[in-house]
């Protein structure tokens, strides 16, 4: 799945929405923010500046 034929990694599954994410992190990233928190949480905010053009995205 993240290698081709040959074994090699694909690029693909470092970057960009074939990566495999880590499970939890979200629960995590929102728990932290009940527990430690003093700003709001905004949903979207990334992805609408991700839209826009206006979020770096580092694919090394």
């Amino acid at each position: 799945m993240f290698g081709d034929e040959k074994g090699k990694k694909r690029a693909a599954a470092s970057c960009g929405y074939l990566a495999p994410g880590v499970p939890g992190t979200v629960a995590g990233v929102e728990y932290a923010h009940r527990k430690w928190g003093k700003l709001p949480l905004k949903a979207g905010r990334a992805g609408d500046r991700a839209r826009a053009g206006r979020l770096p995205v580092d694919c090394r």
